[in-house]
């Protein structure tokens, strides 16, 4: 059996061109099976010995010895990478939905593109969304008859463009919180911000019906527009890139809009200087029942003839015990200074004394008081009824502001706290 192998050896190496190296003379490199196709030398002998190592001029690499033969194509291993490559692709692509898409999702900052179907398209246009649902912030630029809109909400401050005039609202996130919670799903600018947390159950409305494709890619949205349109409108809101929050903002995606500022209302705490450096007077933190909880500073920079450019204005609100802080006709707690002013509030205004301005008469008894800086201001006030409750209504006139008060304190209270009226 030996001598027949070892005869067989002898044939085949006749028939073989001469031995060549290739230029890798790793043959391991070569084949599938680096601890096999090891060079001639390098084989131990517990493994099969290799008798012959041959490259024939097919291209194929040939093992010999000890009664086995392997064969090794070079096609046979490209067809393999290929193989391993496309199995690889198609798992990523499985596990991203199947197109590789982005996705709507809580996390990262989600680029949105908004187009309306139907008759409502030549209405409500397109729009470009930018919308963070971790954090709220957003950037909804929509088009509609030719014209943009511009809204950015960056967390603390949101600004809005339209003609290139701007207005701006400061505050805490609370502030905002209420004003984009206090109504529909559409109390916040961006269609598309409205589909997204219908879709991931941050914020449901039977306005809104929505369904999704392609893992969440792309959005279709049914909504109810009550008072804009008689008929559902129906939108598609397309994910088509996701950011971090970082890369966002370094981009310059929740930057303010630029144009001329029209209006600018601050939302502060109790007893922060004025911002604009109009006149300003309170009470202090305390009138009678009440405690003062919010300041807030309006600037408009267009208003009518005969009134006032700037308001300076401290929110004074009664305990619970005395007066609800649920507004009447929305039947919702009220955040202080925003909305319809609940019965448990009392609005202290004041405005600067300025050329032109008209000053308030007020209606009531005018009388003489005394403020804590030892100025004589002109008093006008009036008492009313509010159920079991007794209320006030007063003008405050000074040499260099007037202020407007009211809510649910006897006049006599109002009037002994007017000792303690002083600038901010």
């Amino acid at each position: 059996m030996t001598g027949s192998l070892r005869r067989e050896d002898a044939r085949l190496t006749r028939l073989l061109p001469p031995p060549t190296r290739p230029q890798n003379s790793d043959m391991r490199r070569r084949t599938l099976f680096p601890d096999v196709a090891k060079l001639c030398g390098e084989r131990s002998d517990d493994e099969v010995r290799c008798a012959r190592c041959r490259t024939s001029s097919d291209g194929w690499y040939r093992v010999i010895g000890s009664g086995r033969e392997r064969r090794y194509v070079r096609g046979l291993y490209a067809a393999t990478v290929l193989a391993v490559a496309s199995l690889a692709v198609a798992t990523l692509s499985a596990c991203s939905g199947g197109t590789g898409a982005p996705r709507a999702s809580r996390a990262g900052v989600l680029e949105l593109r908004v187009s309306f179907r139907g008759k409502s398209s030549s209405y409500f246009g397109r729009s470009h969304e930018w919308y963070s649902p971790r954090s709220g912030v957003f950037r909804v630029e929509a088009s509609s008859q030719g014209k943009t809109q511009v809204q950015v909400f960056d967390g603390s401050t949101w600004s809005s463009e339209y003609e290139g005039k701007v207005e701006r609202q400061s505050g805490r996130p609370a502030r905002f919180r209420w004003l984009f919670g206090r109504g529909g799903p559409f109390a916040r600018p961006g269609f598309g911000l409205a589909a997204v947390d219908s879709y991931l159950g941050l914020k449901r409305s039977k306005l809104l019906r929505v369904s999704a494709r392609e893992g969440g890619h792309v959005l279709d949205v049914e909504a109810k527009l009550e008072g804009i349109a008689e008929q559902p409108v129906r939108f598609r809101v397309e994910i088509v890139h996701k950011l971090t929050l970082p890369e966002a903002k370094q981009k310059g995606v929740f930057a303010p809009p630029r144009g001329r500022l029209v209006k600018d209302l601050r939302q502060s705490r109790p007893g922060t200087r004025p911002q604009f450096s109009e006149p300003a007077y309170w009470f202090g933190r305390q009138l009678g029942k009440a405690r003062a909880v919010a300041t807030l500073e309006n600037w408009l920079g267009e208003h009518a003839p005969g009134t006032s450019g700037v308001f300076y204005t401290t929110v004074y609100r009664l305990p619970a015990s005395v007066a609800s802080a649920v507004s009447v006709s929305s039947h919702r707690r009220a955040y202080p200074g925003l909305g319809e002013k609940p019965p448990s509030d009392i609005w202290v205004e004041c405005r600067p004394r300025t050329p032109g301005v008209d000053v308030p008469k007020g209606v009531g008894r005018r009388e003489v008081a005394i403020i804590k800086t030892g100025e004589r201001a002109a008093l006008t006030i009036y008492g009313y009824r509010q159920g079991r409750r007794t209320g006030f209504q007063a003008v405050i006139v000074l040499r260099k502001a007037f202020c407007d008060a009211q809510g649910l304190i006897a006049p006599d209270v109002f009037r002994r706290a007017l000792a303690r009226f002083r600038p901010v």
